[in-house]
């Protein structure tokens, strides 16, 4: 999967935003490692996410700029999870302070 191809959702929750991924099904092979970026600040652009699978390795760009409050630690443990279509299962990150002008644009 090329990183231009990745879609994301997010959900405002409690004025904060959670973000995962769609159309992870397209990714070929197993996912065997997940590396999330660390707590803290992040530009719309940076790396976000590198997705390891049996067939090729990825990094995917954040999509909003923000600052990552939350990692999903049950990702990291169990990246298979990623491709799971329940959102409650497969975010990734939770975010504040995100650029509305992003989410808008």
């Amino acid at each position: 999967m090329d990183y231009s191809e990745v879609t994301y959702w997010i959900r405002q929750v409690n004025g904060k935003y959670k973000i995962g991924l769609s159309l992870v099904d397209d990714m070929k092979g197993d996912i065997t490692i997940l590396e999330i970026r660390d707590v803290g600040e992040i530009a719309s652009g940076e790396t976000f996410v590198q997705v390891e699978t049996s067939k090729a390795v990825s990094e995917l760009f954040s999509p909003v700029t923000g600052k990552i409050i939350e990692i999903n630690e049950k990702l990291l443990a169990g990246p298979q999870s990623l491709k799971y279509s329940d959102e409650k299962e497969n975010w990734i990150a939770i975010l504040e302070n995100v650029s509305e002008e992003e989410l808008a644009g």
